[in-house]
């Protein structure tokens, strides 16, 4: 049962459409219903246009502000509200039609010069579920291979640091006389003496040995004595 009708009403007094106090009149209307039966309003009914239209250029910025957060907090509500209607319907198709002419205001109050606007496209404020989990994955993704390219940085540049030590160790095996070409060639073949096993110090040890009871360091100052009174 069809409840509303629509009207083109031709208003040719200005092209800007109705100002502060126009006058619409609606009077004689005839019509039949869905049963053939004859309908006719007796009327007239007025309305009286009480408030001169928003202009956001003539605002100052807080006037500015405010209107603009209505608009948003009113398209995030109808919005909300078209998501639970089905589009066959007319509630959806009134609440689509006051949905679009609000943008369009919000689009208009955002042109103006210093207005601050959350987005210059409206976007829904009413994400589902499924979107925002979607977001999060995608930052989390990110910030585990932001996490994986520096943990490989700090890797590499450990092992690089450990080659880079381990290049610069001296091998003294190399420095030692024996290995030493140069000192060998200038003597002649000097490796045997840097080879040989350091000379003896004090007398020699007579053929039975170290006698028994002395150290090394008493032979080396009285071994000689020794020898001189053994006859050795």
């Amino acid at each position: 049962m069809q409840t509303s009708w629509s009207f083109f009403l031709p208003f040719d007094r200005s092209s800007d459409g109705l100002r502060y106090n126009d006058q619409l009149k609606l009077s004689n209307v005839n019509a039949v219903d869905a049963d053939g039966n004859d309908r006719k309003f007796h009327g007239p009914i007025y309305w009286n246009i009480t408030e001169s239209p928003v202009d956001p250029t003539t605002m100052d910025s807080g006037e500015l502000d405010a209107h603009i957060m209505t608009l948003e907090n009113r398209i995030a509500s109808l919005e909300a509200a078209i998501a639970n209607l089905e589009d066959s319907t007319e509630e959806y198709s009134e609440k689509m039609s006051e949905l679009n002419s609000t943008k369009e205001d919000h689009e208009s109050a955002c042109a103006v010069d210093g207005a601050d606007c959350i987005s210059d496209d409206v976007q829904s404020q009413a994400e589902s579920p499924e979107s925002s989990s979607i977001n999060f994955t995608y930052v989390g993704i990110g910030m585990g291979v932001i996490i994986l390219i520096l943990l490989s940085i700090l890797v590499l540049g450990g092992r690089k640091g450990d080659g880079d030590s381990l290049a610069g160790l001296i091998d003294h095996t190399m420095v030692l006389p024996v290995t030493d070409s140069i000192a060998n060639s200038a003597y002649g073949g000097a490796q045997e003496l840097f080879t040989a096993p350091p000379p003896q110090a004090g007398p020699p040890l007579p053929a039975a040995g170290l006698p028994i009871g002395w150290t090394m360091e008493q032979w080396q100052h009285y071994g000689a004595q020794y020898l001189l009174e053994n006859g050795l």
